[in-house]
Parts: C-alpha cells; sequence; structure tokens
C-alpha cells in the first residue's frame, strides 16, 4: 500500500475540522465576535451581513454635502469689471450684502450701487462664478429631512446643498452646529418618500476588531464604499475649535477629505459613529482614522433639533477662563437665577454694585473624584455626565473647602474672560 495515501478516516476528520474553522473564522456574515458573544460573553443579536448588502441597505442615506463659500479674490474680480474702486472695507461689505440676499431669497442678487443709480443684476454665471466648492459627505437622520454631518464640513458656508442618492440636489440650511463635539444639523425640505434614515447601534456596544465599513465621498467621489476593523475605543482628539471629544473610535478603514460627515457602519449596516478625522503618514500610505461615536450623536442631535444649540448638563454658571496665575481652581463668575447652583447657595465672583468681578466667589476645585483646575476639566467631567445625575461639587469659599451635593441641569455653558476680573464691566 502506497504510505502516501490518505486515510479516508483522516481526511474525514481534517474537513470536518477545516469546516468549522472556515466557519468560524470566516470574514463574512458569520464572525468569530458574535460567536464569542453568544458562547463565552452573551448573546449579539445584531444581524451581520456582507458588504455587498451593507452598501445596498445604506447608500441611499448617505448624502453628498457641498459648502460654498464667497471667494473674496472673486467679489474683487467683480467690482473691478464695475469699475467700482476697490478697497478691502468694500469687499467685505459686498460680500455681506450678498449673503444677507442669499440667505433672505432674493433673486437675482444685486451688486449695491451708489443712491440714485439702479442695482446691478448678476446673472446666474456671475452668481456661481463668487463661490468656491468644498464637499464632504453627511447621512439621513429622520423623515423630516434632517441631514447630520460634521460641523467643520459646513463651517463658514455661504450656501448648502445636499445631495441624495437619486442625484437631485437639495438647498440646505443650518439647524444647529456643536462645535465642541464637530456635529451638525442641516434641514432639507425633500418629501418623506426619498428620506431613508439609518438604523442605529449602540457604539458603547462595540468591541476591539470588529468589522466595520465606511461610505461617504472622498475627492467627490460619490457613494465610496471602504471597510476595516475598530482598531481602538475609547479614544480622545480634539475639535477644530479646541474642545475634547471623548469615547472616540478609531479605524483602519481608509478616510480621504471628503469623508467627513459620513457613517461609519457596522457589520448589520446600523450608524455606529460619525467620521470625523484622520491621521495619515502619506510616505507609507498609512492612515488612522476617527469616528464620533453613536452614543454622543444620539444624545447631541436632539437637543440641537430642540434647541438650535448645544446643551450639556451642567450646574448652571458661567465661570472665568482659567488664569493660574490667579488662583487654582475655576473661579464662578455668575450664578444663573433659577438654576441649581442657586438654590445650592453657591457664590459669584461678579459684583452688581462695583460691576466688577472680585476675588470673593467659590473656587471650583473638583468633582466627585476628579480635579479641577482648568474650564476644560469641568468640560471634560460633566460631558460624560446626564441631566438629573448627582455630583459631589467640592469648592473653596473664603478659603475653606467645602463639599455640596448638586444635581445637574440641562445648560449651555458659558464663559466669562478671567481679564474681567481685572477691569470695570459695564
Amino acid at each position: 500500500m502506497n504510505r502516501f495515501a490518505p486515510s479516508w478516516s483522516l481526511v474525514l476528520i481534517v474537513a470536518m475540522a477545516g469546516f468549522i474553522t472556515g466557519t468560524l473564522l470566516s470574514p463574512g456574515p458569520h464572525r468569530v465576535n458574535s460567536w464569542w458573544r453568544q458562547h463565552v460573553g452573551g448573546a449579539d443579536t445584531r444581524e451581520s451581513i456582507d458588504a455587498t448588502d451593507v452598501f445596498a441597505r445604506v447608500a441611499p442615506s448617505v448624502a453628498f454635502v457641498a459648502n460654498g463659500r464667497l471667494e473674496r479674490d472673486a467679489v474683487t474680480s467683480l467690482l473691478k469689471r464695475a469699475n467700482w474702486a476697490v478697497t478691502d472695507d468694500l469687499v467685505v461689505s459686498v460680500s455681506h450684502d450678498l449673503q444677507t440676499q442669499w440667505s433672505k431669497g432674493t433673486r437675482p442678487l444685486r451688486l449695491p450701487t451708489p443712491a440714485g443709480t439702479p442695482p446691478l443684476n448678476l446673472t446666474e454665471a456671475e452668481v456661481e462664478d463668487l463661490f468656491a466648492w468644498q464637499s464632504g459627505s453627511g447621512f439621513v437622520f429622520d423623515t423630516d429631512g434632517h441631514v447630520v454631518t460634521n460641523w467643520h464640513v459646513v463651517q463658514g458656508a455661504y450656501r448648502l446643498q445636499v445631495r441624495l442618492s437619486d442625484l437631485r440636489d437639495w438647498n440646505a440650511m443650518v439647524v444647529g452646529v456643536d462645535e465642541d463635539k464637530d456635529l451638525a444639523v442641516l434641514k432639507i425640505d425633500a418629501p418623506s418618500s426619498v428620506l431613508r434614515p439609518i438604523p442605529t447601534a449602540r457604539s458603547s456596544d462595540l468591541r476591539v476588531g470588529e468589522r466595520i465599513y465606511s461610505i461617504g465621498n472622498p475627492y467627490g467621489l460619490s457613494s465610496t464604499l471602504t471597510e476595516g476593523i475598530v482598531s481602538a475605543l475609547g479614544r480622545t482628539i480634539h475639535s477644530q475649535n479646541g474642545r475634547v471629544i471623548q469615547g472616540v473610535i478609531q479605524t483602519d478603514a481608509t478616510i480621504h477629505p471628503g469623508n467627513s460627515g459620513g457613517p461609519l457602519l457596522d457589520a448589520s449596516g446600523c450608524l455606529i459613529g460619525v467620521t470625523t478625522a484622520v491621521l495619515s503618514n502619506t510616505s507609507q500610505g498609512l492612515g488612522i482614522s476617527f469616528a464620533i461615536p453613536a452614543d454622543t450623536v444620539q444624545r447631541i442631535v436632539p437637543n440641537l433639533l430642540k434647541f438650535g444649540v448645544p446643551t450639556r448638563a451642567g450646574i448652571g454658571v458661567r465661570v472665568v477662563t482659567e488664569r493660574t496665575d490667579l488662583f487654582d481652581g475655576v473661579m464662578i463668575g455668575h450664578v444663573l437665577p433659577g438654576t441649581v447652583a442657586e438654590k445650592a447657595g453657591l457664590r459669584q465672583s461678579y459684583n452688581a454694585k462695583t460691576r466688577r468681578y472680585e476675588m470673593t466667589g467659590d473656587l471650583i476645585v473638583g468633582i466627585d473624584d476628579q480635579p479641577v483646575r482648568v474650564y476644560d476639566d469641568i468640560y471634560r467631567i460633566l460631558d460624560m455626565k446626564a441631566p438629573g445625575e448627582v455630583v459631589q461639587l467640592h469648592l473653596k469659599r473664603d478659603g475653606q473647602d467645602l463639599t455640596l451635593p448638586i444635581e445637574l441641569q440641562l445648560i449651555a455653558p458659558t464663559l466669562v474672560s478671567a481679564d474681567e476680573l481685572l477691569e470695570p464691566r459695564d
């Protein structure tokens, strides 16, 4: 007998082992993660589908967001063609006037002219020449026409347009933005029949190693799908205004300019994050991408829809911006009337009689078990809290330590410049 001839029993055993291994380790619908959760860490109720099904399911919900900015050089050229004596102040004034006309729906746009002369109407071609367009991504949030994207995608926009999967363009208006979280909500007047919101999953349920997908418009190439894995969780990045964004998802999915504001999806096609930033090494073709977690989106967006401005869990004070050379902690500038801070008897540093900020206000030096030295410490701690939660507020008052229990409420945080401590305020 040929000693290299396989034993049929051995072949059968190997085949069965291969089938089991392939079933568990296949990158397709049967994921290791789902199997592990079901048999070891608890059942995963999310459906897992392949990339083609994810794209087919979600692509109709992804939006192409175009941001039109008035170009200073284009306005200057327009004024020179009209034989105006161009100055910097004139360019700014005319740009503002044209923006006001556009926002009010005035058509055609008119170039303001000296008194006693008829206004100069601009042709559609002249208007288009005034704008430089940049693109990003977004996604349909609900059937009322709300589209979510990044704040930096719409920042400084004079005109906003949203293109849906049916290739129709819709003029968009900004409902609200949260610069600290790099999120914005837009509104378009599209019929509900073409609006397909993306179902949302809990980003807190994510595990490192899960397969994820991103759909967006890199470099203006609409509806581009890339895939990767969750590389890390709980990252911290900074918004473009410098504020901290916590709990960020890190992924190795390929992200490029134009993907910003697009959805990050789990293997079932549910929203788990909003693509917001990328660290790249172009010389090696490597990239590390970040997304704002869906749990943050679900907390921020409803408040933007309701109030139009970002809200936070807070205590109802205006605090003085950091000046560690003046004090060690964050001084309360104003105690807002009708707030939990007023009910708790917190002291403010503003003296209404002298109209000056004085060094007599309470210093916030800690919240729960975390120290506070600058405003960002308060922001970081309260950012993870919800209205109704009770925190222990640690204060310095007249040189003495004091701790008060405070029930957080829904507020819009505001700041006072520390320099106002030294100068009269009108």
